[in-house]
């Protein structure tokens, strides 16, 4: 084999925007050379860090492979979407270190890089993605260097402090690299939040069969008078997002292609969410420390797996807060005009209506069916409130959008 150093000096870029320094081999059993060592973007980005590689890279095609890299001091360095535990606010990283080693990690990415010149941009992501164009699964940051504009798609990690029921939520957004001061007490970021994003999201909660029974019915009843899921107008959206949340399979494949002709047939046996949420525009607001839904009118894919494809009433928010009590709220109106609210904080679910029926069921349970031990030795319980908790949460998301 052959090795050459590169020394800091040399200036050397292996492509034009990445910096190189450390050894290059040539393989007598490979066309691609081997780097080990340290690169660096040369982009417009408020710090630039070196960080460790050790590849085997074709000069023609360059695509860097990165896991966990690190800088010289051997600090970690990470790309993606997280959120401060110190101040709130969701960041963007380019290959730079985190603000605090326990913030959340949002849309973490690891993979493949690549510049891409024509368009002046660095691609960040999942490796296959990154080297198949076309592939739906996996999260990808792009990082435009003339703008500063960051999109990031994939699988979003929302609610991971929630006990016993989950958030599964996958889809895009776009932010904003800026020149980010650090607040003097906290260290972390006081960049002005813009981050907006649109999730598919499957949310599982225990739920009585019998109430959910009486929802569907009243939805599927009454769903002639809402406006059907134009699935076609998105299908890029749809069809990574349901690629993100379900598996691969031939069945899944077919619901896939079947976007673009305007349909959503999920099979049942797949889709064991309580409500599928296809698509719902939020924006984190820092004072809430929270994720709220930013439209009124939302589409419903379905509830307990049967099929609404319908837009609905609704309000939605995922609270994320920096000590972990991660709560839920959802807010439903079918087309008759009857809503669902639903509470969720630690390990006790809310539930009203204006559905005498409903309400009826959730006040007559007997504590063993509103009451249940969880694995853990806790308990899960399902309580009923009045109808102010109900209108106050459709106010709260109202004016924070206001």
């Amino acid at each position: 084999r052959a090795t050459g150093e590169v020394k800091p000096e040399d200036n050397f870029y292996i492509d034009h925007k990445t910096e190189f320094r450390g050894t290059i081999s040539l393989f007598s059993e490979s066309k691609n050379l081997q780097f080990d060592g340290f690169a660096r973007l040369k982009a417009d980005l408020p710090n630039l860090h070196w960080f460790s590689v050790n590849f085997e890279g074709d000069k023609s095609d360059l695509a860097i492979r990165f896991d966990e890299p690190k800088n010289y001091q051997g600090e970690p360095l990470f790309t993606g979407l997280y959120l401060s535990r110190e101040t709130a606010r969701i960041y963007p990283r380019i290959m730079a270190p985190l603000y605090f080693r326990k913030d959340r990690q949002l849309l973490p990415v690891k993979g493949l890089f690549q510049y891409d010149q024509e368009k002046d941009r660095f691609i960040f992501g999942d490796s296959t993605k990154v080297s198949t164009p076309g592939h739906l699964k996996g999260n990808q940051v792009i990082f435009h260097n003339k703008t500063g504009k960051i999109e990031a798609e994939g699988r979003f990690n929302i609610g991971e402090g929630l006990k016993y029921i989950k958030v599964d939520a996958a889809g895009y957004a776009e932010t904003k690299i800026e020149e980010i001061e650090a607040d003097t007490l906290s260290g972390g970021p006081i960049v002005d939040n813009n981050l907006q994003v649109e999730l598919m999201a499957g949310i599982e909660l225990i739920v009585p069969e019998e109430l959910l029974k009486l929802i569907i019915t009243d939805f599927r009843s009454s769903s002639f008078d809402a406006q059907s899921v134009v699935y076609a107008s998105n299908p890029n959206f749809y069809r990574k997002a349901t690629a993100e949340l379900f598996p691969e399979d031939k069945e899944m494949q077919r619901v896939l292609d079947g976007i673009s002709l305007n349909t959503f047939d999920l099979p049942k046996k797949f889709n064991s969410y309580t409500f599928l949420f296809s698509r719902i525009p939020m924006k984190w607001d820092v004072d809430y420390q929270s994720f709220v839904s930013t439209q009124s009118v939302m589409p419903l894919a379905s509830i307990q797996g049967e099929l609404i494809n319908r837009m609905v009433t609704c309000y939605v928010e995922f609270k994320m807060p920096t000590n972990d009590d991660d709560r839920l709220y959802i807010y439903l109106r079918s087309p008759s005009g009857f809503y669902y609210f639903f509470g969720f904080k630690q390990g006790i679910l809310n539930m009203v209506s204006n559905n005498t029926k409903f309400n009826d069921l959730v006040v007559g349970m007997k504590d063993k069916e509103r009451i249940r031990k969880m694995p853990d030795g806790q308990t899960y319980e399902i309580q009923p409130v009045d109808p102010g908790t109900a209108s106050a949460f459709v106010k709260r998301v109202q004016a924070a959008n206001d």
